[in-house]
This record gives structure tokens, C-alpha cells and sequence, in this order.
């Protein structure tokens, strides 16, 4: 196995809701565009004799935002906690007012640029969206949903999220 795996995109992303700390089915993000994950963490510094005497790092948490190609009705179900409805072949999705309560794990995955069609998958084991869904319907410019969520701990001891590098791509499932 490499030291390193060079990796270029993201080709698959799939969500799934959180049902305690186990995830349910994985429903597949169709389009994703981006996948972006960043681990932000509070300190406090005590200082004394002009100088930093000592630094406390608080809990850390997750920023996450993606992006797709497409309005994903199935998969916003999955991340709002509101199923869509379909009926005489309009499919129908509400954003609730009220605040999502509903955790989800989310995996995405992109290809390794090698001859052994490698991968490298980021999990992201239980976040909440907090904004969005963005939509931009302006003249000329293509849809792409945004949607960001705020990652914490799962399982004990808690850990925030997991990668793993796969000599052979294996699909998510």
C-alpha cells in the first residue's frame, strides 16, 4: 500500500439518518459536486509573565458543506427528516420550519489517480445540517444546492469522522 494516495474529485457521496448512533439505508447524493470537511476547535490560552503559559483545547467539531449537480429530493428527505411525497408523477419535497433534529452519517468518496484504481473514502459519522438548502435560479447559471452541517462525536469514545484508503475502489453501499 502507497504512503500516500493522490486523489483528484469526489465520485460518489451517499447520506443515511441516524437512527441513535447506527446508520439506516444510504441514499446516494446523484450529481455531487463538492464535499468539504473542516475539523474547528475552541482555546482558551492563560498567560502570565508575558508569555503563554498554558493552552486548553475544547472539544472539537465539524464544518461540512456539499454541493450537487442536482435538486436531490430523495436525499434532502434523508438529510431534513422530511420525506418527499409523490403524486400523479410530481414528486414534492417541504422544507419544515421547524428545527432538524435529524442526524445523518455521510460518506463520499473519490478515485485514486493510479493504476490500481484505488480509492479514498471520508466518512463523516454523525452531523446535523444547519443551512440550506441554497438555491440560485438565476438566468444563465446552472442549479447547485448547497447545504452545510455541524459534525460532533459518535460512539464512545467519540470520534468525529474516519478515512479510509482502499488499494481497490469499492463501492459504497
Amino acid at each position: 500500500m502507497p504512503v500516500g494516495e493522490g486523489v483528484r474529485g469526489i465520485e460518489d457521496l451517499r447520506v443515511a439518518l441516524l437512527t441513535g448512533d447506527a446508520p439506516g439505508a444510504n441514499t446516494d447524493v446523484v450529481g455531487i459536486k463538492s464535499f468539504t470537511v473542516e475539523v474547528t476547535s475552541d482555546s482558551d490560552e492563560q498567560r502570565g509573565d508575558d508569555a503563554v503559559l498554558m493552552v486548553v483545547q475544547e472539544n472539537k467539531a465539524l464544518d461540512v458543506s456539499i454541493s450537487s449537480a442536482y435538486a436531490n429530493l430523495a436525499a434532502l428527505g434523508v438529510l431534513s427528516g422530511y420525506t418527499p411525497v409523490t403524486a400523479a408523477g410530481v414528486t414534492t419535497w417541504k422544507d419544515p420550519a421547524a428545527p432538524n433534529t435529524a442526524y445523518v452519517q455521510i460518506v463520499g468518496q473519490a478515485a485514486g489517480r493510479d493504476a490500481n484504481n484505488s480509492a479514498l473514502r471520508l466518512t463523516v459519522l454523525k452531523c446535523q445540517l444547519v443551512s440550506g438548502p441554497n438555491w440560485d435560479l438565476g438566468e444563465g447559471a446552472w442549479l447547485e444546492p448547497e447545504l452545510t452541517f455541524t459534525g460532533v462525536g459518535r460512539g464512545s469514545p467519540a470520534y468525529l469522522y474516519e478515512v479510509a484508503s482502499y488499494v481497490t475502489k469499492v463501492a459504497i453501499t
